[in-house]
């Protein structure tokens, strides 16, 4: 008895991503031992879209909501009649196939915890009487045509709100707390930058929160009359606390929009609707906290790019599009989550959809209109609460959100709306661009939380550039301060002068966070937002082997020693290299570092290259230990590096560890420097 081993399904170009309108044709190829008796072999392309949950009702049971629709069900037969029996001999089948996609009315593709909108190919061999069918299924893309080039989406969006501030238990008046924000303008594709004016003044005589801005994801799922809602965090850009009598402002600063998939377009699918949403928020302790939301059209045609009528393919599932830079095709990275779910013809199936991404494309930021008089605030201007894009990681999942803005976004979804375009926008002046003091950043140090990736033993991320790039890195550094406290890290030290590469003069900026989670999230963000630096920098992530005591203020420790060394692979430690090692490491060596003060925060256990082109650095990842510590003076480092002069049993340690590990590079750097970097 023969059986199909393979289903084969080819689409033109290998392409995945289709319009509206256009073919979705290719091959499918069905590889068969011995020989297989059907009654037809057909092919399906279908467009279905379904939502279904489960709820729990007062009466300890369960109702089931399930709500779907149909946009298209085509059929092709490819072999066979349905009637006569047909007889797949063995080898390859090969049968072309082509279908015509609708041209309006068709939602994009779009993943969900309680539902999805899908499109798939579905081969069916259909076989005799008391055989079962067989069914293969293929997968793609179908993206609407919201193109961000039309001039309702370049309009700017703003927005202001105001509310009045009470005592403790909500006794007295103590002032009004304000906050005015704008948007460049209001439809964006993913991998483009949303540009923020912000200002936040507070009025009050009480201290308030962190200023941040969140952009959020809501998405109503309708079935059998009820509607459920979930609400997802994308990004986020989070800026320091403003103190009573204090102004923050923002001046086109940056967030990220990852790849998510589009929003929806009215009168195409009636049970999802995908919505984003950027609240600007100013925290009010032990109140509520004061809230503007600016809605914004995710797009699928990015600024600056025009798609023809009908759009071609590359041969490679990309479309040709016209001036197109570095847009692309790719997976949706967020704002998805796998639909585990089926009901007729919808199967439960795992699939990312695709979007399109216009990452690494640069545009000029709509200008706010400055009023002639620009208000002055009540007190002489503080330092910024710099502030940048938090970047969640490259799963579906999204940094957790407060209950209360969760709550608040899914009942004001529906109400939400655009602002016409040449709406007033609200002025915005220029940032202080003083940096936080040297006490400001070492102070940070004594308590390190954790990252957004979760807890861990420590990690130092060594950010490497060419010293005539220093300024741009310098200034991408100062915008991340605010990103850089809400992923947990501090900047540990600055040296200009670090060499790592022959023939390339480089600085160093050392950082340290709760996890090399963290420290890689941050940096990814770094550069996610500043594309520029690609080419102008290299990043190195180490973590601990075991917990070590965290970075101590830099009032305490004044200079920091950074070794890079290379694991010699040629040499095995026998147990009696190994024995003498531990010995003199508990006799000697601590107790020197103690008698000096030293403090090693970084004895890593693993090491990865996070950024640049690190191929002219003689070792991989996993043979790099990298060491830092922490020392009172830049006296008692040197003498303790005097000790490995004249003490026996130090010079002994030495020789033993150069058996095992070749310095790459050893610096000693000064923490007060920390303060000329951000100067």
């Amino acid at each position: 008895m023969g059986k199909i081993t393979e289903c084969c399904v080819a689409t033109v170009g290998d392409k995945e991503l289709y319009r509206p309108g256009e073919s979705v044709k290719g091959t499918a190829s069905l590889k068969v031992t011995g020989e297989v008796r059907a009654k037809s072999v057909k092919i399906f392309c279908i467009g279905h879209a379904l939502t279904r949950w489960r709820e729990f009702t007062q009466r300890y049971s369960e109702d089931d909501y399930v709500g779907s629709e149909s946009y298209f069900n085509y059929v092709q037969t490819l072999a066979g009649n349905g009637n006569d029996t047909l007889v797949l001999t063995e080898g390859s089948h090969t049968y072309n196939f082509n279908f015509r996609l609708p041209a309006q009315g068709l939602p994009s593709s779009f993943e969900g915890s309680k539902g999805a909108v899908r499109y798939w190919l579905h081969i069916k061999v259909e076989r005799p009487l008391l055989k079962f069918d067989e069914n293969f299924y293929k997968f793609f893309t179908v993206l609407n045509r919201i193109d961000v080039n039309q001039p309702v989406y370049k309009g700017a969006v703003n927005g202001s709100a105001k509310k009045s501030l009470s005592k403790f238990l909500g006794v007295g008046n103590v002032g009004d707390l304000e906050l005015s924000a704008s948007l460049d303008r209001t439809g964006y594709c993913p991998g483009e930058t949303i540009f923020i004016n912000l200002e936040a003044v507070n009025k009050s005589t009480k201290d308030c929160g962190l200023v941040k801005a969140t952009l959020f994801q809501h998405v109503e799922y309708t079935a059998n009359g009820h509607t459920d809602n979930i609400t997802t965090a994308i990004s986020s850009v989070v800026g320091g606390k403003l103190e009573k009598g204090q102004t923050i402002k923002w001046h086109q600063q940056a967030l990220a929009l990852d790849d998510v998939p589009p929003s929806s377009l009215k009168l195409t699918c009636h049970i999802i609707r995908v919505v984003y949403v950027v609240f600007a928020i100013v925290e009010v302790p032990m109140g509520l906290d004061l809230e503007l939301k600016l809605p914004i059209k995710v797009g699928t045609i990015p600024l600056g790019v025009h798609l023809p009528s009908t759009a071609q393919s590359d041969g490679q599932g990309c479309f040709s599009y016209r001036t197109a830079g570095h847009v692309r095709n790719a997976k949706c990275r967020d704002g998805v989550e796998y639909f585990h779910k089926g009901q007729g013809i919808f199967v439960n199936a795992e699939y990312t959809p695709m979007t399109v991404c216009a990452r690494n494309v640069q545009h000029q930021p709509a200008q706010p209109a400055q009023p002639a008089q620009p208000a002055q605030p009540t007190q002489p201007p503080q330092p910024p609460a710099n502030a940048h894009v938090t970047a969640p990681p490259l799963t579906p999942s999204a940094p957790p959100a407060d209950k209360l803005e969760m709550d608040k976004l899914s009942a004001s979804a529906q109400s939400m709306t655009v602002q016409e375009p040449g709406a007033n926008v609200p002025p915005f002046g220029t940032p202080d661009d003083r940096p936080p003091s040297y006490e400001e950043c070492t102070r940070t140090a004594t308590v390190i939380p954790q990252g957004p990736a979760g807890p861990g033993k420590g990690a130092v991320l060594l950010l490497l550039c060419r010293q005539e790039s220093l300024q741009n890195v310098r200034e991408a550094v100062k915008r991340n301060m605010g990103n850089l406290r809400a992923n947990g890290g501090v900047i540990l030290a600055f040296n200009h002068t670090f060499p790592m590469f022959p023939d390339t003069p480089t600085s160093a900026v050392l950082l340290f966070f709760g996890s090399d989670g963290a420290a890689s999230v941050w940096c990814h963000s770094l550069t996610s937002s500043e594309p520029a630096l690609m080419s102008q920098m290299w990043a190195l992530v180490a973590e601990n082997k075991v917990a070590l005591l965290p970075p101590a203020p830099g009032e305490q420790f004044q200079q920091l020693t950074v070794r890079i060394m290379k694991r010699n692979p040629g040499f095995k430690p026998t147990k009696q290299y190994s024995d003498e090692f531990q010995g003199l490491l508990r006799s000697s060596l601590r107790p020197t570092k103690k008698t000096f003060g030293a403090r090693t925060i970084m004895s890593s256990g693993k090491t990865s290259f996070v950024c640049g082109d690190w191929s002219c650095v003689p070792a991989s990842p996993s043979e790099l230990t990298v060491v830092v510590i922490q020392w009172p003076s830049q006296d008692r480092s040197n003498g303790y590096s005097r000790q490995f002069d004249t003490d026996p049993a130090l010079k002994r340690y030495w020789d033993l560890t150069c058996l095992l590990f070749s310095t790459l590079s050893f610096q000693d750097i000064p923490v007060g420097d920390i303060y000329s970097f951000l100067c």
